[in-house]
């Protein structure tokens, strides 16, 4: 083996260790962050090999190197370079990772997310975000050169569907690129409460296909579908606003106020998505609707909508 050829095949193992090294911390975390220790290892190593000469007689170094000298050739031959580099490559062409890490408005803890294929080939993954801040964890995945479609979904956000690309993988952040399901809160007037509480119901439907997605037939003034939220603390000087206007006395202000604030959860039978759009309304028992809204969810993650009361029948 030559002195150039010698230089061209060792340049080639370092530079195959060193994209697998890069490859293996942006999608395995694995390795350091940076490459500057392989100096210092190569500086270790020629340390050690130059103090053999004084450890050690010549004949004993010969007797060395003479064993040595077979697995080296085989190692940097030609052949296993190339094999090598194949693997190296087909596996970099068709194997990347999806990375998930919570934003630093979103706080969950044991958070399990479900990575799967869109075109279904191949079982579904799943990811557990375990602290409540700034938390990663990512899913190695099989790809394609031309990239290939995922979905990730997630208890409380909005399913989101994405191509992954090999070499760069895909990343996504709780709260900013997956964003978080819409919760709404139907408040009743007076006429809709009084028609629930007459063996009436209440009844949500999607305008779009007529599907009856949430029914309850509990009493109460207020209704809370989908993720279970705080009501935010603005709500109440509007909510305050409107019974002003609708001049129903300060005792049933103050009462209505009380009951809004602690709705009853219900459970929708889709997922509630921005571009939905809905209607809700309390029906009695004669069919009549007593109270109405139509309503389009947006990008908010809360919507506050009162049901409007409708004429008497």
């Amino acid at each position: 083996m030559t002195d150039s050829a010698t230089v061209f095949r060792v340049s080639a193992w370092v530079l195959l260790v060193v994209a697998v090294l890069l490859w293996s911390s942006h999608h395995l975390g694995l390795g350091p962050g940076n490459l500057g220790w392989l100096a210092g290892v190569g500086a270790a190593l020629t340390a050690a090999l130059s103090s053999l000469d004084k450890l050690l007689e010549k004949n004993q170094i010969d007797v060395i190197k003479k064993q040595l000298q077979p697995m080296l050739a085989m190692v940097f031959s030609p052949p296993v370079l190339l094999v090598l580099y194949a693997a190296a490559t087909i596996t970099a062409a068709t194997v990347s990772s999806v990375r998930v890490a919570q934003g630093e408005s979103v706080v969950e803890k044991g958070l399990t997310l479900t990575l799967a294929p869109v075109d279904g080939g191949s079982a579904d993954k799943e990811l557990e975000l375990k602290q409540p801040q700034q938390s990663l964890d990512r899913a190695l995945v099989v790809t394609s050169p031309l990239g290939r479609a995922f979905r990730l979904s997630a208890p409380g956000f909005v399913t989101q569907s994405f191509e992954v690309y090999p070499i760069v993988g895909h990343s996504l952040t709780l709260g900013d690129d997956i964003k978080r399901a819409p919760s709404v809160l139907l408040r009743l007037p007076p006429a809709g409460e009084l028609a629930l509480g007459s063996e009436g119901k209440l009844q949500v439907t999607r305008l779009d296909s007529g599907e009856v997605i949430a029914t309850s037939s509990a009493a109460g003034a207020a209704f809370l579908i989908g993720r279970v939220q705080p009501i935010p603390a603005g709500a109440q000087l509007r909510w305050s606003s409107e019974l002003q206007d609708a001049n129903l006395g300060p005792e049933e202000n103050r009462r209505l106020l009380k009951a809004w604030r602690k709705p009853e959860a219900i459970v929708s039978s889709a997922t509630l998505l921005p571009g939905m759009s809905l209607r809700a309304e309390v029906i009695s028992p004669s069919n009549w609707v007593a109270a109405k809204a139509e309503f389009t969810l947006g990008d908010e993650s809360f919507v506050d909508q009162l049901l409007e009361e409708m004429p008497t029948e």
